[in-house]
């Protein structure tokens, strides 16, 4: 009997309400074997889920206070406290928490949600004792310093501002206002300028005593640990904490108003729809129904939706996303989509709510579900690998529906039917009238300014592409980082951005393969692809560099042939022809534009230009509006005959496949081919530093790598953008030595430790601030950044210069190095959890020809004594010149 008659039966046997038996029913089962559900004597629920060969442990904890329990008077409050809590305890000052926290290499974050504020703490094993410790300091024991108060109240103004530099946060903002109007989720979760400049110190701490209690909080702990040790940590350091009375809370639901629309003018290219109708929410039997449902239409490459815009009369519609929230009380399915030149706007929602009428008809694929199913296993998989990921992830799941309906997740989405499909599109689509947005572009002038796994195996690049491969890993994950050597060699200044293209192709179709049938591989196989950074996330472009190009792939590694199969049809044969490059091309373009008024980004690229000139490290990655304009099909094809062919690609594999296996495959898939003569033509007559290079009939053909040119005198660019936020941007080239190398990264790290220390936390001037270091063959590349209102900036950049010039050598002591190294052991470790991780670390190792020079950097941090900080801080410190950029 499946899931829906049965509830039907049961409701019509009286037995229990319909709305409650599915969910009950569906939660009858135990959980996993290395999970423990628990609930503390003072109401705090638990969940200890271990694993065994994982060598850190995560202990995240959600506070149940977010923006959806605030008002006007209090809104921003969460969010504010939970900078508050990083400042103090009863036995800890700030200092010495930041101390503690580094000495033992721990992760300590936070970040503020509409429900819940969610506190992270990950250490390594041996360290779960301290890690605890200093966690239930700052949720039960905090003293919100008051000197520390107007300092928070400025670093959260400077991350409100820095918020408004997001190209898509206009949009954004329109509709939810729209959207979320009369509602708990009409304030923004940071709070608003008003609300954070007239807050209170004893009102935050009244809220932290009413809601920062045991029973209004979540622990997990996930990781390597002793259960027996742990339970008893958890008493000690969770148990002994008092609950409290709660407020029952004025909760207001989404009040949907059908048919309800609203034009607004954004900061866009092209005109923007949007439309939004009820739906199902994670308290509802329906929910994993509707996640499919959403999945099933929505999927960019071979969702329904084109299909069935077809048939409603529409022309092709581009960037069309369907989308399913499901937070209680706020459940809704979400349509956008850019409206093509001379479709009317009323003719496109017309349309667009008969295609949702027509889901309601459509006979979706079982198969295809099932493939989700292997997706969402795959995405478990991965999130295991890093054990604080998983509380940081399903923490809204967590707070609404318990740990162990999260814990049957696999399982729920299995048991949902392709009729279950149908009937929430009949229920909640059909025939129902969306909210909807018309956002038309802005025409107005100043609109448009705004750890290793054992023995490696290794095979260098003479014949076919270099093979890295880790057999060892205990991970049920197979994980393979492709590099492709020498992006910006291979594309010269008049073609920049042609290898982000070509990664953007790749998904559009590859040999045989369309897009159709890629999409529907991936889904097979539940794989997780990624072939360029994110341009959503402005801070996840640190794994693009001018020096590579890189393609990802995660699977579960009972899947790793058809993975690899995959990968080589894209990297071999992408589709290079016309519609699909010029809609990429278009995207990407439009990218660009968003970017412009970016002053982090502006900043990033001038000081590039500043830094290294006509070097091509100063390229930019994805390319400039002029170089992308350049390319068509035979410069993409000549670039890619050179770049991809299988001598200049490095596959670095962590998996427990066999490398003989992984050997085999890789010499029938990427075999080596002969060097096209036209291909090596073409580069010679495009690329400026192209006549260095020579062919060897003994060594894979490799484009010439310039020198990077030393800084020789300190100067300064200023760029007036107009926003609110300024950005300082200073950076340095300078020889240094390489025994030098360890000590001038732990040196940077210190004064960047300081430089937040006071210019953020003791003074308020920036949420990002730091400084760094990176050292290779006799070489340093230095660099610092600071984002600031322009009213700080008259004071703010001789305050973060005077830091990087005049830093006294004398200050240093052995408390203050033991800190900052333990801090970069830590993060070092942490980075490497994952297994996709640990094979990008090995593929850098080999672009500069040693594998484990990344590793060899970190436990080189080991050996660094106070002295040696002394002696590279006398040495090179005054002698730096820096090139210095301000974007106002």
């Amino acid at each position: 009997m499946n899931r829906t008659y049965l509830r039907l039966f049961r409701a019509c046997l009286g037995l229990v309400p319909a709305t409650l038996a599915a969910g009950t029913l569906d939660t009858l089962q135990p959980p996993p074997a290395n999970a423990e559900l628990r609930r503390l004597d003072n109401g705090l629920e638990v969940l200890l889920l271990r694993l065994p060969s994982t060598p850190m442990v995560s202990m995240n904890v959600q506070v149940k206070a977010g923006s959806a329990k605030e008002s006007f008077r209090t809104s921003g409050m969460s969010h504010m406290l939970e900078h508050l809590l990083f400042n103090g305890s009863e036995e800890l000052s700030q200092q010495e928490l930041y101390d503690a926290a580094d000495r033992i290499g721990a992760y300590n974050n936070a970040n503020t949600s509409r429900f819940y504020t969610n506190y992270t703490m990950l250490v390594p094993v041996e360290q779960i004792a301290e890690g605890m410790h200093l966690q239930s300091q700052m949720l039960f024991h905090s003293i919100l310093p008051p000197e520390k108060f107007e300092k928070e109240r400025g670093i959260v103004i400077e991350e409100i501002i820095q918020g408004a530099d997001d190209p898509h946060g206009g949009e954004i903002e329109a509709w939810e206002e729209f959207l979320f109007t009369d509602s708990s989720f009409e304030l923004p979760t940071l709070g608003t300028l008003s609300t954070i400049r007239h807050m209170e110190r004893e009102a935050v701490l009244d809220y932290y005593r009413t809601w920062y209690v045991p029973n209004n909080m979540m622990l997990s702990v996930v990781g390597g640990f002793d259960p027996a040790t742990v339970r008893e940590l958890i008493e000690r350091y969770y148990g002994e904490a008092s609950p409290g009375e709660l407020p029952k809370g004025d909760f207001r639901p989404l009040a949907f108003e059908p048919g309800a629309c609203r034009v607004r003018n954004a900061d866009l290219q092209q005109p923007l729809l949007r439309l939004a109708w009820p739906a199902p929410d994670m308290l509802d039997p329906e929910y994993h129904a509707a996640q499919l449902l959403a999945w099933a239409a929505g999927d960019p490459r071979d969702g329904v939706l084109p299909a069935l815009v077809f048939s409603a009369g529409l022309p092709p519609l581009r960037k069309i996303e369907f989308s399913h929230d499901g937070t209680p009380g706020f459940g809704r399915f979400e349509l956008s989509l850019e409206i093509p030149e001379g479709l009317d706007p009323a003719a496109a929602l017309e349309g667009l709510r008969a295609v949702a009428d027509r889901l309601a008809e459509h006979e979706f694929d079982p198969r295809k579900l099932a493939q989700r199913v292997t997706g969402e296993r795959t995405a478990t998989a991965l999130l295991l690998e890093k054990p604080h990921y998983l509380g940081m992830m399903q923490a809204e799941a967590f707070v609404h529906r318990g740990f162990d309906w999260v814990l049957a997740q696999d399982r729920l989405l299995a048991g949902v039917e392709a009729a279950d499909l149908r009937l929430v599109a009949e229920q909640w689509l059909r025939e129902r009238a969306p909210m909807s947005m018309l956002l038309l572009p802005a025409t107005d002038k100043e609109a448009e300014r705004r750890t290793d796994g054992g023995e490696l195996y290794y095979r260098p690049s003479d014949t076919g592409p270099t093979l890295i491969i880790d057999d060892a890993s205990s991970s049920g994950v197979f994980a393979l980082q492709a590099v492709t050597r020498g992006r910006s060699l291979w594309e010269g200044p008049q073609q920049a951005g042609a290898l982000n293209l070509l990664h953007h192709l790749m998904l559009e179709g590859a040999g045989e393969l369309d897009a159709v049938a890629i999409r529907r591989r991936l889904r097979e196989l539940g794989a997780k692809l990624t072939l360029h950074d994110d341009p959503a996330i402005p801070w996840d472009d640190h794994y693009t560099s001018p020096g590579h190009a890189f393609l990802r792939i995660e699977v579960l590694a009972e899947h790793y042939r058809g993975a690899c199969e995959l990968v080589a049809r894209m990297l071999r044969a992408p589709r290079i022809e016309g519609p699909a490059l010029e809609e990429q091309r278009g995207d990407l373009l439009r990218q660009l534009e968003r970017e412009k008024q970016s002053a982090r980004r502006l900043s990033k690229r001038l000081l590039n230009r500043e830094l290294l000139g006509d070097h091509p490290a100063a390229l930019p990655p994805a390319g400039t509006p002029e170089s992308l304009a350049r390319l068509d099909e035979e410069s993409l094809r000549r670039i890619h005959g050179l770049a991809y062919r299988p001598e200049n690609i490095i596959l670095s594999m962590v998996g427990p496949v066999p490398a003989a296996d992984l050997q085999a495959l890789w010499d029938e898939l990427l075999p080596p081919g002969p060097l096209d003569e036209a291909d090596l033509e073409y580069f010679r007559s495009r690329v400026p530093w192209a006549s260095a290079a020579e062919v060897s009939p003994d060594l894979p053909f490799r484009a010439p790598d310039p020198p990077v040119p030393e800084t020789e005198t300190s100067r300064e660019l200023r760029e007036v953008l107009g926003g609110e936020m300024s950005v300082i941007r200073l950076g340095s080239v300078f020889g240094s030595r390489p025994e030098d190398a360890a000590a001038l990264r732990v040196l940077f790290a210190l004064i960047s430790d300081r430089l937040a220390f006071d210019l953020r936390e003791e003074r308020g001037w920036a949420y990002s601030i730091g400084c760094w270091v990176s050292s290779r063959a006799g070489q340093s590349t230095a660099g610092a950044y600071m984002g600031t209102r322009g009213e700080n900036l008259d004071q703010a950049l001789p305050a973060l210069r005077a830091y990087l010039r005049d830093f006294d050598a004398r200050s240093l002591a052995q408390a203050e190095l033991d800190k900052v190294r333990g801090s970069l052991l830590g993060r070092g470790l942490m980075r490497r959890l994952a297994s996709i991780n640990q094979a990008r670390y090995r593929a850098l190792g080999e672009l500069e020809g040693d594998l484990e020079a990344p590793a060899r950097r970190v436990e080189a941090l080991r050996d660094v004594e106070l002295e040696d900080l002394k002696r590279v801080a006398r040495k090179y410190l005054k002698h730096i010149n820096w090139i210095t950029v301000v974007v106002e």
